[in-house]
């Protein structure tokens, strides 16, 4: 197996898949690019494999291939919570740079002939992998965007926005994202914070409140809530039944 390493805290799987026959002439290579969010080295989704079916037809052709797993996909926690705390160079550029050098050396494959095949975002980023791999024998964007990135992202969220607004919920449900940051409340005026978490273990839901009280653990029963506004952030719950399942965590 071999190991794509940009930065020996983050060490990558990789494959190279190399042409039948062993002809005495090495084989060009072919490194994958994947593009935004968390992938493995197949690109796969659901059951599609791209990338592993790509490599598998240039093998059939005689050129190899190099695709490895990204880094967010085996480090999540190198992005943060928000996903904010990388950027591309630490998403992409750094582990590609490794990954071409790591090519240049390999003996089953000529160095001299390494070429880019970069997907979406992978393939926005081919000027750049190309700018900083000048000796590289050529790049290939494969349905990279000519737009901004952050149009493409802003016209995803519009998308997803609407997508959203079209769900239509069964009558007293409401959706998760919403009823964070809901203040919290019995009917009896106690004060139990603000809605921080919803777990889900099965069955019901429970709610996490944190506040005066501490933490608050309240299953979603219907016998339990009184009121939810998402509006007015506002959710109202029965103080008795409340004392009878709440957990009360200080």
């Amino acid at each position: 197996p071999l190991t794509v390493e940009a930065d020996p805290a983050y060490p990558l799987g990789a494959t190279l898949c190399l042409p039948e026959g062993g002809d005495a002439v090495l084989p060009p290579v072919v490194v994958l690019v994947q593009g935004s969010g968390s992938s493995d080295r197949n690109e796969a989704i659901l059951q599609n494999a791209p990338f592993r079916d790509i490599a598998h037809g240039l093998a059939e052709l005689g050129v190899a291939t190099l695709r490895y797993d990204k880094r967010t996909f085996i480090y999540p926690e190198c992005a943060g919570d928000t996903g904010l705390d990388i950027d591309i160079r630490g998403e992409m550029l750094d582990d590609v740079n490794a990954a071409i050098d790591l090519m240049r050396t390999d003996g089953r494959v000529d160095g001299s002939r390494i070429f880019v095949l970069g997907h979406s975002l992978g393939g926005m980023m081919v000027p750049a992998i190309a700018a900083e791999n000048p000796d590289r024998a050529g790049a290939i964007s494969m349905a990279g965007s000519l737009r901004r990135l952050w149009e493409i992202v802003y016209d995803q969220n519009q998308e997803a926005i609407a997508a959203y607004d079209a769900v239509e919920l069964p009558e007293d449900a409401e959706f998760i994202c919403d009823l964070i940051g809901c203040h919290g409340a019995d009917d009896e005026g106690r004060d139990l914070g603000e809605l921080v978490d919803v777990m889900q273990p099965g069955g019901n839901d429970v709610y996490v409140f944190r506040g005066p009280l501490g933490e608050v653990l309240v299953p979603a029963l219907k016998d339990v809530v009184l009121r939810v506004d998402v509006r007015e952030k506002q959710m109202l719950f029965k103080a008795k039944r409340l004392n009878e399942v709440a957990v009360f965590e200080d």
